[in-house]
């Protein structure tokens, strides 16, 4: 017999939540949302609920909130090919000195923000990301 492993369970579905997505013919896809959302984070804490716009009235949304920070490691980042899978090595990384909170679009396709928060030094810092292609 081969042992088994345990992994964390789905998260259950509030009643608000249940309500709004029977409301919204939304209940069927719950659940699948929910189990591929666990295969993607297998041992991180999964929270469903209901969220209200402040800004727009009656406007609500179904939100699947994922614990995956660690606060207290550096964070890395990875340029792959495009259309290359979480399998294949990256072509190039950068190691940061905190965890990343944020990638914003660059002036052109080649560029990038990033926004990471310097574990040694408690301050947030902003790094410009370029890319450049030679053969």
């Amino acid at each position: 017999m081969s042992p088994t492993t345990a992994s964390p369970s789905l998260p259950a579905e509030p009643l608000d939540v249940l309500e709004f997505a029977t409301e919204q013919a939304l209940v069927p896809y719950l659940r699948p949302l929910l189990f591929m959302t666990r295969c993607i984070f297998p041992d991180e804490p999964i929270r469903l609920r209901l969220e209200e716009d402040p800004e727009i009235a009656n406007l609500r949304t179904i939100v699947i909130e994922v614990d995956v920070t660690d606060w207290t490691v550096e964070d890395r980042l990875l340029l792959r090919s495009s259309g290359a899978g979480r399998e294949t090595a990256p072509v190039a990384e950068m190691i940061v000195p905190g965890p990343v909170q944020a990638i914003g679009v660059g002036i052109d396709a080649g560029s990038a923000s990033v926004v990471v928060h310097n574990i040694s030094t408690g301050n947030y810092e902003v790094y410009r990301v370029g890319l450049s292609c030679a053969n």
